[in-house]
């Protein structure tokens, strides 16, 4: 990402531009992994309020972008692109400090580097106890080959049934639509006519605030509604924000900002509803490949977005509005047809189950 960002900021022509901005896409890309990877050490208890607490720092770097561009109003767009790319390069230092997979060390049959994982997380939880001074792991039936780590692999095992066939496809349609609507209000808030560079920087800003209560809201529904009736809710609550601002054109300053504050509020909360479902919905060992496909889904919507935020509003607002409203009621029809909530439920690790040799089985 730093690398492809750096070379970004140097682009001459479009072409280069846009193959450069792939670049750092193949690194963005792989956000996932990250909460993918933390999930294997997350108990059920509490599971939303972690997850919720590592998004909320996604949006404070939202708001530190916007605070980033504002303070460089006066200066070139590549200057923004660097001084973006390097936050990505310094976060290289931290992966050193972040546990292997306990998965891929089974896959890869390193079960001794596994159990010492185990006992570290069992030693810094002061629950040492909880494991044998001396043990060993056993999987039965357990892939240990490179078959287990193909994409085509776990993504044939995806639509092995239809049940995981209609989490799978319902998901991705959730993603699709929340990212749809999310950055097409980003692009939206950025037409909003003012009298100056600064006074529209100022707006962004505090549109963006809307992100930190958001996740605080996902953690209450979640825990409250549940995951599932959650998305609805907000999906809604999206809907009818979104049908507001199909009349922008009509809207004072007074009652538009308010309304683009409280739909990205429900954008963002929906988001980060998607974000803890997702990983919690399927098992350790197709997780990451179900987590790339549905966020591969986001990438595509936030790709076409623009052409309706731009484009179809430069034509009619109304219609670019209207366009967004049949979206989510999809979305929140998609919303509906997941076949089961995951709160309070403990994550499936893997179809057979991990026996810790020497002492009771741990799930």
């Amino acid at each position: 990402t730093t690398f492809g960002g750096l070379l970004n900021a140097q682009a001459m022509s479009p072409l280069t531009f846009l193959v450069t901005r792939g670049l750092c896409g193949l690194g963005i890309g792989g956000s996932h992994i990250g909460i993918t990877l933390f999930c294997e050490f997350l108990p059920t208890h509490n599971r939303s309020l972690y997850l919720s607490t590592i998004q909320f720092c996604g949006a404070l770097g939202a708001v530190l972008e916007c605070c980033l561009a504002w303070s460089l109003h006066g200066q070139s767009w590549r200057w923004l692109v660097r001084c973006t790319a390097i936050p990505a390069g310094c976060s290289v230092v931290f992966t050193l400090f972040l546990p292997w997979s306990p998965r891929y060390l089974l896959i890869k049959g390193k079960t001794a580097a596994a159990a010492k994982i185990y006992a570290n997380v069992a030693a810094k939880n002061n629950r040492a106890d909880v494991l044998p001074p001396v043990f060993d792991i056993n999987v039965k039936n357990m892939k240990t080959d490179d078959r287990a780590l193909s994409f085509t692999y776990h993504l044939r095992r995806l639509h092995a049934d239809p049940q995981m066939r209609r989490l799978t496809w319902a998901l991705c349609s959730v993603w699709f639509t929340v990212s749809f609507a999310y950055y097409g209000l980003v692009f939206l808030s950025a037409t909003i006519e003012t009298g100056s560079k600064q006074e529209l920087h100022l707006k962004l800003l505090i549109i963006s605030l809307a992100e930190f209560p958001a996740y605080w809201f996902a953690h209450r529904i979640a825990n409250s509604k549940g995951r599932r009736n959650g998305m609805t809710l907000v999906a809604f609550l999206g809907m009818v924000f979104m049908a507001v601002l199909t009349c922008q054109n009509y809207l004072h300053r007074v009652v538009l900002l308010p309304t683009m504050f409280l739909a990205r509020c429900a954008f963002a909360t929906l988001f980060a509803l998607a974000i803890l479902y997702t990983p919690e919905a399927f098992p350790t060992s197709m997780r990451s490949t179900a987590c790339g496909l549905t966020n591969a889904f986001s990438r595509v919507a936030g790709a076409v977005t623009p052409f309706i935020s731009f484009r179809l509003r430069a034509v009619s607002a109304m219609a670019a509005g209207g366009v967004y409203v049949v979206i989510l009621f999809a979305g929140l029809i998609s919303t509906r047809m997941l076949p089961f909530d995951t709160n309070g439920r403990a994550l499936r690790d893997v179809v057979t189950p991990t026996i810790f040799q020497g002492t009771q089985t741990l799930k």
